[in-house]
């Protein structure tokens, strides 16, 4: 599983890759068993994915997903077209740029 217990976090996703930041070093090339849960949904998602490029660190990478289950690709599929859908994409898009431009003192007051 991935998530804060783990050190792991998928920054970016689609039902062909993501964005993963891993707690050590991996190569590119590796590949990866992967399971997440998509919010309001517990049943986990579950994929093999190749590391296809990483930052300098290793620590952050980009992943093609090469084996998943249909039914998995739509739940990606239908909850990002929520996303989309509700407008919560479009919001957290504009608080993530607002929190890049923010001044570092206004970026401590909102996460406390």
């Amino acid at each position: 599983m991935l998530g804060p217990a783990r050190g792991c976090f998928i920054q970016d996703l689609s039902p062909t890759g993501l964005l993963l930041f891993m707690p050590k070093p991996v190569p590119e090339g590796t590949l990866l068993d992967i399971e997440f849960a998509l919010p309001d949904d517990p049943a986990p998602v579950r994929a093999t994915g190749k590391v296809m490029w990483t930052d300098n660190a290793h620590r952050q990478g980009g992943v093609q997903v090469v084996d998943i289950e249909t039914h998995d690709v739509e739940r990606i599929g239908l909850w990002l077209t929520e996303l989309v859908e509700s407008g919560e994409m479009e919001r957290s898009l504009r608080e993530f740029k607002a929190g890049l431009t923010a001044p570092p003192s206004a970026q401590r007051s909102r996460t406390g």
